[in-house]
């Protein structure tokens, strides 16, 4: 498969507000809305959030910031227990980027790739707050560099590692990455909020 025919299935996610992870976990005293989306989120039992949320340890306590990693970790393999979703093989190595409002690009994945035959997997989206801060909002010029930036990362890990497979995941649900990134851990920017959340299980 052709890089731009894979770049062309990354989704564009215009507003992240209601599902933020980083915002909701730690409770950011810069997003107002970091409680409302809690307790929205407590009603639905059927995501990350939503079992984690409801969680005996944590629903009452749901308007305190912060969250319990442990309480974090079982909530995710209890969404994998019961919808089964893809997951990486053994002999599989997972990148995130983050892309969208903010590019976490610029960093040394190559090194962690070279210690390893992994085949690559490549997990992102172009993501977007959705705040009321412009610089966090939609717009299709920083969407078209961000696939820019994508398919040079693209082109350099098919070049330097023509012998493995290299593949992009992209999904609209957050959720499905998580679970993919979760089962074998994953090399990301350490600035990452998801590195910073999921990456030390």
């Amino acid at each position: 498969m052709s890089c731009q025919i894979e770049i062309d299935k990354v989704r564009v996610i215009k507003d992240c507000t209601n599902y933020n992870f980083c915002n909701i976990l730690k409770g950011v005293h810069d997003d107002p809305k970091w409680l409302s989306n809690r307790i929205h989120l407590q009603r639905n039992t059927d995501t990350i959030l939503g079992i984690y949320l409801n969680n005996i340890h944590i629903r009452d306590n749901i308007s305190t910031p912060g969250y319990n990693p442990g309480i974090l970790k079982m909530s995710i393999q209890q969404y994998i227990s019961m919808h089964k979703p893809s997951l990486p093989k053994d002999d599989e190595t997972c990148l995130y980027f983050r892309l969208g409002d903010q590019n976490l690009t610029e960093f040394d994945y190559i090194s962690p790739l070279m210690r390893c035959n992994d085949d690559i997997t490549v997990v992102c989206c172009i993501v977007f707050s959705g705040t009321d801060k412009d610089e966090w909002s939609y717009n299709e010029e920083c969407v078209r560099k961000c696939k820019k930036k994508l398919s040079a990362i693209m082109t350099e890990l098919k070049t330097r590692f023509e012998n493995r497979k290299v593949k992009i995941i992209s999904n609209n649900n957050p959720d499905l990455d998580i679970c993919y990134l979760f089962r074998n851990g994953f090399i990301s920017h350490p600035k990452c909020s998801w590195k910073q959340i999921f990456g030390n299980f």
